[in-house]
Parts: C-alpha cells; sequence; structure tokens
C-alpha cells in the first residue's frame, strides 16, 4: 500500500513483532492457473460494483466490450481500458470492498492488494485477500489454508471499522508489513484479530499480533513505530464495556490507556501514534479525568504519563479547573484541591502536589499555580499571605456576612460562616484564572492573532494526520469530525509534539468536503456544487490545497465540466489524479487522468460507473 492510500485522513500503523508465535501452518501461496492477472501496461486500478455492470446506457464513448462485465479492470496510459483478471472457466467477478497498492518504500512497488468483499471460490479452494505482483503471479494472504477455509473457525478479512479505516481497513507500518483485521463469528462467540504479513518474505503465513483464542470486538487499531500495537474495541460478549490498550514487543500484559465498565462514560473518538513512537495524540472523553486532546506519552511497557493539551469546549472558553472531582472522575491536570467526599456537604484536601509531609506547601502551592492566574492576579505565597487563607482546606473562611478579596485587582467574593478553602478554590472565579489556551495568552487576544477557530469544539476532530510540520485534525461542525459542511484543518502540535494551534481554512468549507485525502503537505477533497439557493445539485469538483503554504487549486478545471464524483486517487508525486463519475448532463459516465503539473485531460474510455480506483506509483 502507498504512503497515499492509506489516507482519508488514515492512520499511520509501524512494526510489531508478534508474542504469540507464527501461525502453525500455512499453504502453497500460488494457486493455479484457474484464475490470471494482467497487470500490462495499467497506470491505474479500478472496480466495479455488481450493480453497476449491468447498468443499462452506462458506457462511455470508445469503451471496449471486453472490460463491461469485469470487476477488476485496467486502465493504460491512453486511457482505454482492459480487464484486470480472467477465469479459465469464464465469468469470475466477485465483489471487490477495496484495493491498494504497494510503493518502493517497502519493497512491493507495481504490487495490488484485493480484497474480495466475501470469499470468492476457485478450483483450488476460497479466497478473499491477495496479493498480485507486475509479473501477473499472485499470492493468496488470506485464508492460509485455502483449501479447509472454514467461516465460523478461521474468519474473514473485516472490510470496514468504526472510524478512520473505513474506505481501506488495512495499513502498511514503516517496517514494511501490512496489517489487518479477521473477524470470526460462531454460535459461542464473535472475535477479532489483527494480523500482519511482510511483503518482503510473501512465503510466509501472515502472524497473529492479538494473543489467541482472544474474544475482542476491535474496533480499530495502530501500530507505531517501536513495536506498540494500540487497540480499541470490547471484551467478548460485554456490549456495555470498552478499553484501549497497548502491547509491547517482547512483553506479554498489555498496558491500559482507559477501561470503561459501563457505555458512554469513557472513550476515545480518534487517535494516532507520532512518528517516533514515543507518543499518542488522541481526541478522549474522561481519560483520567480530562476531556479534549490529550498527550500520552508512553514511557515503558507499564508507564504512560498524561498531558491535556487542549479541552473539549465549544470556543476554548474554559477556565483553569482547580479541583480533583472525587473517585478520581473529571480529573483536572492543573488541580490543588481534591474532593474527598461526595454529596453535600463536600469535603476537601490538599492533593500530594502541594504539600510536604502531608502539610501544606505554600512555595509548592506557588510553583504550581503561578501561570494559572491572569496577568495582577497572583497569589503569593509564601511571604505574602492573605489573612482569611487557611493552611487547611476544610477551615471556614470569615464570619458570617464576610467577604474576601482575591488577587490584586481586586475581586470581591461573599463568604459565610460555612465557606471553606476548598468550596472556595473550587469555584474561583473566572475572572481571575487564566483559560487554557496556547502561547498562555488571553484567549480574546489569541483569537484575534489566529481568526477560524471562532466556536470550534476540539470534540468535534475525529481523524487525524501527519504533514512535514505537525500533526493536523479534519474538524468538522458535524459530530464524529464525517464530511459536513464548516470543515477545516486544525494544527495540533509541532514535529516535536509541541502545542501548536492554528487553523487552515477550506476554500469550500462549506460546501459539504468529502472523500478527503491527505498527502504530504496537501489535502485533495470533494466538494459540493450548490445552486443559487445553497442546494446541492449532486455535481461535485475536486480541489487540492497546499496545508503548510495555503495556496488552493481546482483540479477538474482540464475536464471543463462539473460532474458526479464516485471515486479518484492521486500519485505518490503529486502529479497525476485520476477519478471516475457520471456526467449528468450527457447521462453517461465520465472518468480519466488529468495530470496535475501541465493540466492535461485524457479521457477515461468505461464502459461502467467504478466504485474505486488506485493508481500505480
Amino acid at each position: 500500500m502507498s504512503k497515499r492510500s492509506a489516507l482519508v485522513i488514515a492512520v499511520t500503523l509501524a512494526t510489531l513483532a508478534s508474542a504469540c508465535g507464527l501461525v502453525p501452518f500455512f499453504a502453497t501461496l500460488t494457486m493455479g492457473t484457474d484464475i490470471t492477472f494482467d497487470m500490462s501496461g495499467a497506470k491505474a486500478v479500478a472496480a466495479s460494483s455488481p450493480e453497476s455492470r449491468s447498468l443499462p446506457g452506462a458506457r462511455g464513448t470508445g469503451a471496449r466490450a471486453t472490460s463491461e462485465d469485469a470487476a477488476l479492470i485496467k486502465i493504460l496510459e491512453d486511457g482505454s481500458t482492459l480487464p484486470l483478471v480472467e477465469s479459465s472457466h469464464g465469468y469470475w467477478s466477485p465483489k471487490v470492498a477495496f484495493i491498494a497498492t504497494g510503493s518502493a518504500e517497502t519493497d512491493d512497488d507495481g504490487s495490488i492488494y484485493i480484497c474480495f468483499d466475501q470469499m470468492a471460490s476457485t478450483i483450488d479452494g476460497s479466497i478473499q485477500f491477495i496479493r498480485v505482483y507486475p509479473d501477473n503471479h499472485y499470492d493468496i494472504i488470506w485464508p492460509i489454508d485455502p483449501a479447509n477455509f472454514a467461516y465460523d473457525s478461521t474468519g474473514q478479512v473485516s472490510t470496514w471499522s468504526w472510524w478512520g479505516m473505513d474506505s481501506e481497513p488495512l495499513a502498511k507500518g514503516p517496517d514494511g508489513r501490512l496489517y489487518f483485521k479477521v473477524s470470526r463469528f460462531n454460535m459461542s462467540a464473535n472475535a477479532d484479530d489483527i494480523y500482519a504479513y511482510d511483503p518482503r518474505r510473501p512465503t510466509e503465513a501472515p502472524i497473529r499480533i492479538t494473543p489467541e483464542n482472544s474474544t475482542f470486538s476491535i474496533e480499530n487499531f495502530v501500530v507505531d513505530a517501536k513495536g506498540h500495537l494500540f487497540i480499541q474495541g470490547r471484551p467478548g460478549g460485554d456490549y456495555e464495556a470498552s478499553f484501549m490498550r497497548y502491547y509491547t514487543d517482547g512483553v506479554t500484559s498489555p498496558n491500559i490507556i482507559y477501561y470503561a465498565s459501563t457505555s458512554g462514560s469513557t472513550w476515545v473518538r480518534g487517535y494516532t501514534t507520532d512518528p517516533s513512537g514515543n507518543y499518542l495524540i488522541m481526541n478522549g472523553y474522561n481519560i483520567r479525568g480530562m476531556n479534549g486532546i490529550i498527550k500520552a506519552t508512553i514511557v515503558d511497557a507499564t508507564t504512560v504519563e498524561y498531558q491535556l493539551l487542549y479541552p473539549n469546549s465549544c470556543g476554548m472558553n474554559t477556565w483553569i479547573g482547580l479541583t480533583k472531582y472525587y473517585g478520581d472522575g473529571w480529573t483536572s491536570p492543573t488541580a490543588v484541591i481534591k474532593q474527598t467526599t461526595q454529596g453535600w456537604p463536600t469535603s476537601y484536601d490538599w492533593l500530594d502536589e502541594v504539600t510536604t509531609s502531608g502539610v501544606f506547601d505554600g512555595a509548592k502551592f506557588t510553583a504550581r499555580i503561578a501561570s494559572y492566574f491572569k496577568p495582577g492576579e497572583t497569589l503569593a505565597f509564601p511571604t505574602t499571605t492573605p489573612d482569611w487563607w487557611k493552611d487547611d482546606p476544610e477551615v471556614p473562611i470569615g464570619p458570617p456576612g464576610s467577604s474576601v478579596t482575591i488577587g490584586t485587582s481586586p475581586i470581591t467574593v461573599a463568604v459565610d460562616g460555612g465557606t471553606t478553602l476548598g468550596s472556595l478554590i473550587q469555584q474561583y472565579p473566572e475572572e481571575v484564572l487564566r483559560e487554557l489556551y496556547p502561547a498562555n495568552k488571553l484567549f480574546k487576544d489569541w483569537l484575534a492573532e489566529n481568526p477560524g477557530f471562532e466556536n470550534i469544539n476540539f470534540d468535534n476532530i475525529g481523524a487525524m494526520a501527519w504533514a512535514s510540520d505537525g500533526l493536523y485534525g479534519l474538524y468538522s461542525s458535524a459530530w464524529w469530525g464525517s464530511s459536513s459542511s464548516d470543515a477545516k484543518l486544525v494544527k495540533l502540535v509541532d514535529r516535536n509534539g509541541d502545542p501548536d494551534l492554528r487553523v487552515v481554512q477550506l476554500g469550500h468549507s462549506a460546501e459539504y468536503p468529502s472523500q478527503i485525502k491527505i498527502q504530504g503537505d496537501y489535502i485533495y477533497y470533494r466538494y459540493a456544487i450548490l445552486d443559487g439557493a445553497n442546494q446541492e445539485t449532486g455535481k461535485h469538483s475536486i480541489a487540492r490545497q497546499n496545508f503548510v503554504g495555503g495556496a488552493q487549486e481546482e483540479l477538474l478545471a482540464p475536464l471543463g465540466k462539473d460532474i458526479e464524483i464516485n471515486n479518484y486517487d492521486v500519485s505518490g508525486d503529486d502529479s497525476i489524479l485520476y477519478f471516475t463519475g457520471y456526467d449528468i448532463a450527457a447521462n453517461a459516465v465520465v472518468g480519466g487522468r488529468i495530470e496535475l503539473d501541465t493540466k492535461v485531460y485524457i479521457p477515461m474510455e468505461s464502459a461502467v460507473e467504478l466504485s474505486q480506483i488506485r493508481v500505480i506509483d
């Protein structure tokens, strides 16, 4: 799979050697002469759906009838199409789930990977996931034993996931291995496994990465550059509980990022590892009590350090939280007190971070909270202590009807005989505390310098991808970061993992961007053509934007008209775009290649609508 084909902002995966050992049996990979491929001259490959193969009248001018019923076709330099696969027994056209391409970096340049929606029958057995080489021979990746496939025990390659890999549920790590999920279904248990296939060792069986006989329901997975396998999913048979954990190469027991026994109490929406494998960036809810964009540094196989980078809140109007609430829920990383009872009345105690031998330490308190207060509002300890300050957070402040002054401006807060220092800290007024935002500036000042963040809720950032200057997340006003109007790219951290916020406004952000791909420093996307009443017309165009430099280009201008886009792909060097779609005005299939440097358009001869297309670099 090339570096470009895995992203609709996709998850980068890396190496992890199995702690469970090799699968003990592997059949001869290359099968007989029942099925033959012809890769010669192919510049791109494409798949059609069974519904479109018999579509009446859906024929491009000059299309060759030989490709009309093909599930897989190849596209030649001149735009003509031919069948990619043929069977010696006549018609053989199983539904294709996805196609991926190899790359020079991982020693499978020119190969393509094809996964069928279900097992496809051949004279030699069942096949689902295969690798086709440039010389036309092919290997079977799954099932391991094609002649003895059993639906309930062997399982099938999963062709979708809950997020991030919906269009291509596999990825290749920096070690070159291809990771994919296999799902098993039977009367006693449903379970998922992660397997890894090494294209450089094609005679070796895929290796199971997850524990043997596990009963996980795996929603998504990531493998980082240091061999940590991250899994987000559910325990077998427990539909309320969920977890996110990681395995370390050579260590049997996994470590937990979170475990939730109740549905919806804790979750991670989107996550990615940094290119070096040192940390995880995730959009999480109630992760160690933190909500928002969180950095989890992997110290070792058993230790993770967490840092809240940006809170999930509309417009980022979030002030410093000084309280760690009861039962460790809703923990603020900036807390100085902890809630020790649940319900009313509430009692508080100092956190260990501001005590010495269990006694309040003014110097530690000062060091911890120095940056939490707005300029001119700091509390100085131990040299200057307000008269109302009590070293014990449970001691009442002042007599009934009195008030205290916080900061130097001053700000006055009413207290009575029942107000304790702990309850006062728990509700420090917003005017006193700095808001939590980048560069330690007042939010209104920072916002004026960084237009585009108005009303952004970090809860709506789902998919993330690394570019040359840092990590970007896809923001959408629709929940889950799905394709919708008002889409933006938000830079989250620099290449060192330090906070570095800025927003990239897409030129067509309000025109329902979709099929978004990040490649290098470009974001490619399809957008809707709207009418005068801002309603969708069913037509689309494609644009790309350099989100480091900001320049945007319209890519379908050489075509000279707007069409309904089904699918598109871009070469790894950002020079060629292939697309397939439907010309509404002409009532015909249309597609082709656009040279992005020269703006030359070469139409593709296609007899049918194509559901997906992949460029062969």
